[in-house]
């Protein structure tokens, strides 16, 4: 448990250390690298959790303190899995909510009670992460990015953490209380994106979306949901007007747009950035005929 803003909220298990920091350093082993990496993503986790907990507070501002009206408002439809699944929020609310809640108690604490409040709906979402074969992290990213407008998370340092987009190029689950990473893509997409750019100094042109939504379609599960209108819509977004007057679109708004894309279609973000992945690394493993 995890005392935050004198709130209890559950937090995902953190890897016990079996070695003393001195001791790793002085013997390193190849689980070392492994473990600095679940420890990072532990601290992403818990920035997560930060911002969860300042857009729920924000709900519960507005007037919105039943527990099932919240969790209705900031997942705004439904989670999905990177294996294609959905939990629609209706579903969410009738299957977890009452195996959070331990007896009536706790519900009319909730309705009364921000700390209460929050604390279900946290452990709600730790379920649906479960139910999901998903993460924590991957489930917490995608309320945080449904709500990433809130006015609550303009502010500097939770923005940061709601543009942190890792989660959707990685794919990870949960397995005894840690997250377990999967695959990771972050790389190949951007080795891609760096190749693709390299002519114009890593700036991606309307031609060069073009050639990448050409690819994402080869995909038969993203063929019949990609249409051109939206796809031309999110990159002549008004919002990027002052990107593309520079020349083009850099490495960190493209990966908002595979987002925004995969957003319009209603599939995970999985599901565009590992069709995108896959063509990518059969482009990189080609040699050059230069």
């Amino acid at each position: 448990m995890q005392i935050i803003n004198n709130r209890f909220l559950t937090v995902p298990k953190t890897p016990q250390r079996a070695r003393s920091a001195a001791a790793s350093r002085s013997c390193p082993r190849k689980g070392s690298r492994k473990a600095s990496r679940k420890q990072s993503q532990s601290s992403a986790d818990l920035a997560k959790i930060l911002a969860l907990d300042a857009l729920l507070e924000s709900k519960w501002k507005d007037g919105i303190s039943s527990v099932s009206d919240i969790l209705r408002s900031i997942l705004n439809g439904c989670l999905l899995s990177p294996s294609g699944w959905r939990l629609f929020s209706e579903e969410l609310v009738a299957r977890l909510l009452p195996k959070v809640l331990h007896d009536k108690r706790d519900a009319e604490a909730a309705e009364h009670d921000l700390a209460t409040s929050v604390a279900i709906v946290m452990r709600v979402l730790h379920q649906a992460a479960d139910m999901l074969g998903s993460s924590f992290s991957d489930v917490a990213g995608q309320v945080l990015w449904r709500n990433r407008r809130a006015s609550v998370l303009q502010n500097a340092t939770h923005k940061a953490v709601v543009e942190d987009l890792s989660w959707a190029f990685c794919r990870s689950s949960s397995f005894a209380g840690n997250d377990v990473e999967v695959s990771d893509l972050s790389e190949d997409i951007h080795d891609y994106f760096s190749g693709l750019t390299s002519g114009r100094k890593g700036c991606m042109t309307h031609r060069e979306w073009q050639q990448v939504v050409a690819l994402l379609i080869k995909n038969p599960i993203l063929k019949s949901r990609i249409k051109a209108s939206e796809v031309e819509h999110i990159y002549f977004a008004d919002e990027r007007k002052s990107t593309r007057s520079s020349g083009g679109i850099r490495f960190k708004v493209f990966k908002k747009l595979l987002l925004q894309l995969a957003e319009s279609i209603h599939v995970h973000p999985w599901i565009v950035v590992f069709a995108l992945g896959a063509h990518a690394r059969q482009t990189l493993s080609r040699p050059s005929t230069a």
